[in-house]
C-alpha cells in the first residue's frame, strides 16, 4: 500500500472528530500518517515530534493532552506492550483499505483489544506482522 491515509468526507461531521480541538485534529491526522499499515502507533509525544516538525514547537505535555483527547474520543484504544504505551484505531481497515500490508515492528494489539475491533480490521491484523510477497 502506498503511504497515502484517506479521510472521508464525513469525517466533517463525525461525532468524535468534531469533539476536537483544532491541535488535537492536527495530532489525529498525523496518528493517521504514522501508524503503521495496521493502525499501530507508539502514543508518545517524541513519535508526534519526530515525524512532524510542527510539533517540536508544542510542550510534551500539550501532546500528552492532545493524545488523551483522542483516546477520550474513542477514535483509538491504547494498549501497553512491554511497558510502552500504543494505539490502535478499531475500525482502520474500513476507512484504510489496506491490500498488502508492509511490515511491521510494532506490536500486535492484545486479543482482549482486537475484540473491539470490526471484522475487517480483525481479518488485517490476521496478516500481522505483514509484508507478504503478493501472490
Amino acid at each position: 500500500m502506498p503511504a497515502d491515509r484517506f479521510l472521508h468526507p464525513r469525517c466533517g461531521h463525525s461525532e468524535k472528530v468534531t469533539q476536537l480541538t483544532d491541535l488535537e485534529y492536527r495530532v489525529w491526522t498525523q496518528y493517521l500518517l504514522s501508524a503503521d499499515d495496521f493502525g499501530v502507533m507508539r502514543a508518545l509525544p517524541a513519535q508526534l515530534q519526530a515525524d512532524n516538525d510542527h510539533f517540536l514547537n508544542r510542550p510534551v505535555k500539550t501532546l500528552q493532552r492532545c493524545l488523551g483527547a483522542i483516546l477520550r474520543t474513542m477514535l483509538v484504544r491504547a494498549f501497553t506492550h512491554q511497558g510502552k504505551p500504543y494505539v490502535f484505531q478499531p475500525d482502520w481497515q474500513r476507512w484504510q483499505k489496506v491490500e498488502w500490508p508492509r511490515a511491521t515492528n510494532n506490536p500486535k494489539p492484545p486479543a482482549n483489544a482486537l475484540e473491539m475491533c470490526d471484522d475487517a480490521t480483525r481479518k488485517l491484523f490476521d496478516r500481522w506482522p505483514g509484508g507478504e510477497s503478493r501472490k
